[in-house]
């Protein structure tokens, strides 16, 4: 019996265990028509008519095919020229995999197979110089694991049998030895290069969800070497804004896979809705790690360091336009689309053009429609809205060793708080199910607009410009002396944040803060509610187009201050301790336990003992509360946490942040009798 396991237009029956169970691949539809925007061609060497151009893969449909139960898959690594933006442009050299005489494709073929399945792969190399190749078998990804690669010479085709195990979703790359800028302690491609490709074994007694998707993120140093080198941050191959537009109904259950097959780690944010994860794999793991039910929490950040992946499904509440993006400033700027530019010129900017040309790189972009059997519910408002006015100005006085910075100022009933503009913004306080109405005025020389991180609000206010709407209406980019009433109402108690959306500086200029949403009945108490806000700043911030830190001259800050004063607590007064990470450059590219961004509570070179109650704006039930050892507890950016502490005893406690194992920042906690 000979099955063709790439048509995905047909169910496909595979017998492959003797006790009959048969594995069901549904039927999957075309992909949705890309947006195509003309882009400014890319610099690199001179076209070469004889190489192939490379397709864009958007992971609908599996490649290879079942013969006798056995799945067997051909692949190639050749080279050819890729357009991560538009065929308007210069494309790319790159190397990139192929099924065995079809056309090259990033990212590589998606290579499905059931659980347990008999796997013969084959590999050819066509191009100069021998390749690594990493996940076909124990999906390690370590460069110095011998049994986790297969090499293979230029011109070599090696074979390799092996079983495709436990289910769970992985992802297979390859390394040559041209990709000197890659670090050696990761086995993911970067320069000039994209070989990279998921791998997902599925249980072999569920039928596929017929609408999940598979992306993965990518990123590519282009160039003709490593002194010329213009990075490329991409999702399935694609970059914001010729990603795909993703349609969904409200009230539709989305599943998605998420693969970081890149060099550094993201964290990525869903606008709009909260996602549930329930699977995820660390890099050196060699099976999905399913996370129980009962310890499944809505979250709207999740950092991907390299060769993470997730698993996550949401649901779309609301009609309007989203985004699921890297909260990381430079993977997100049109910079890395318009060759030679620091950055967009924002100061020109309008309503109209600021979602194309503002923004770019890791970003995919939602669009949620009203169903057959639901609408949108209106809002009643029980109670008159609460009515604040936030001011965005200039801060003239010394920030973070800058002549000046860009701040906010709160006011209500006509009173300032504080009386000047502050870095951070003042802490807005809200309540639960209290409509408010928010006019923001822009009192500084360019253009802005305010996200509100994490709440629950219509997409018109939720501050991307030229992309969030109600109906044709296009949420607006705030002009000098402009400004815009945002009318939301908090359905969830917890600590949030809000910042600019425009990507460019503003956002290491100053223009953040926290917000805080009560329960009924509950107080905000300064005393007791204690924010710890993670920022960056400093003087001459300069873009460099760098992979690893695309702008200098950064420092991280805390509260705004980079050295804060003590802070005074008392023993056995228990506190509540609303961390919110918002520093926008935190480039990770180190695959050890200790990767990425991690915050700690110690004293005397002990950790302390602490309780996380709540993240990204949702507070935990009590059944789901975390005792834990507050030593290096991962906080990424674009996440917050509400944490209870204790103080056991006096004396002095050290709360610090590093990044990398590195210490960034630290706040002496000072505790009394």
């Amino acid at each position: 019996m000979k099955i063709i396991h790439n048509n995905w237009r047909h169910f496909l029956n595979v017998l492959f265990f003797p006790s009959a169970f048969f594995f069901f691949y549904p039927e999957r539809k075309p992909a949705a028509t890309r947006e195509v925007i003309s882009c400014t061609a890319s610099s690199q060497n001179v076209f070469d008519s004889s190489l192939e151009a490379i397709t864009i893969n958007d992971n609908q449909q599996s490649a290879g095919e079942f013969r006798n139960g056995i799945y067997y898959i051909n692949l190639e690594v050749r080279e050819g020229y890729w357009w991560p933006e538009s065929k308007k442009g210069n494309p790319i050299k790159i190397k990139a995999f192929a099924e065995a005489g079809k056309p090259l494709q990033v990212p590589g073929p998606l290579v499905r197979v059931p659980a347990g399945a008999t796997v013969q792969l084959s590999v050819r190399n066509d191009i100069k110089g021998a390749v690594k190749v990493y996940g076909f078998t124990s999906r390690l990804y370590r460069p110095d694991n011998r049994k986790d690669s297969i090499v293979i010479q230029e011109g070599e085709i090696k074979t390799i049998n092996f079983n495709a195990g436990a289910p769970g979703t992985f992802l297979y790359t390859a390394k040559d030895r041209a990709d000197t800028l890659t670090p050696s302690v990761v086995a993911t491609p970067f320069f000039n290069s994209q070989l990279y490709g998921a791998l997902i074994v599925d249980p072999f007694n569920e039928p596929i969800q017929p609408k999940e998707r598979i992306f993965i993120i990518g990123v590519c140093g282009a160039g003709n070497s490593a002194d010329a080198v213009q990075t490329k941050y991409v999702i399935n191959g694609l970059s914001w804004p010729y990603t795909e537009r993703l349609q969904y109904t409200v009230g539709e259950k989305v599943d998605w896979r998420v693969i970081n097959a890149s060099v550094l780690g993201h964290p990525m944010h869903l606008h709009g809705f909260p996602f549930v994860i329930s699977s995820f794999v660390f890099p050196s793991a060699a099976k999905d790690s399913v996370i129980p039910e009962e310890k499944r929490k809505p979250i709207v950040t999740q950092n991907l360091i390299p060769m993470n992946r997730m698993r996550i499904s949401w649901v779309p509440e609301k009609t309007g336009n989203w985004l699921f993006h890297c909260h990381l400033l430079d993977h997100t700027l049109p910079a890395n689309f318009v060759a030679g530019k620091d950055h967009a010129d924002h100061i020109r900017m309008t309503t109209e053009t600021h979602a194309s040309s503002g923004m770019g790189g890791l970003i995919l972009g939602i669009q949620v429609q009203t169903g057959k059997e639901h609408k949108d519910a209106e809002l009643i408002k029980s109670v008159p809205e609460r009515k604040l006015t936030l001011l965005v100005g200039e801060q003239p006085q010394n920030y973070s060793n800058n002549p000046s910075g860009k701040g906010f100022l709160l006011v209500e009933d006509g009173n300032l708080s504080p009386n000047k503009y502050s870095i951070p913004g003042p802490t807005i306080i809200l309540k639960k199910d209290q409509p408010v109405a928010i006019k923001i005025i822009n009192h500084l020389k360019e253009p802005t607009t305010i996200h509100w991180h994490g709440l629950l609000v219509d997409s018109y206010f939720d501050g991307v410009a030229g992309w969030g709407n109600q109906g044709k209406k296009l949420a607006p980019l705030m002009q000098p002396n402009d400004s815009f009433t945002v009318h939301l109402t908090p359905t969830q108690a917890g600590t949030f944040m809000y910042h600019t959306h425009m990507h460019d500086r503003q956002i290491f200029e100053g223009l953040y803060g926290a917000m805080v949403v009560l329960k009924p009945g509950e107080m905000y108490d300064p005393g007791i509610d204690k924010i710890l806000l993670i920022s960056q700043g400093g003087n001459n911030i300069t873009y460099t187009g760098s992979w690893i830190n695309g702008f200098t001259n950064l420092h991280y800050l805390l509260n705004g201050n980079q050295h804060p004063p003590p802070m005074h607590f008392q023993k056995g007064i228990t506190y509540h301790i609303r961390l919110i990470h918002i520093s926008s450059q935190n480039n990770s590219y180190f695959i050890s336990p200790r990767s990425g961004f991690e915050v700690s509570l110690k004293q005397d070179s002990t950790p302390v003992q602490w309780t996380l109650i709540g993240k990204d704006g949702y507070l935990f039930p009590e059944t789901q509360y975390e005792t834990l050892r507050a030593g290096n507890q991962r906080a990424a950016p674009g996440t917050t946490h509400d944490i209870a502490f204790t103080p056991p005893k006096t004396g002095v406690y050290r709360f610090e942040a590093r990044m990398d194992e590195q210490t960034v920042i630290t706040q002496l906690i000072e505790v009394e009798q």
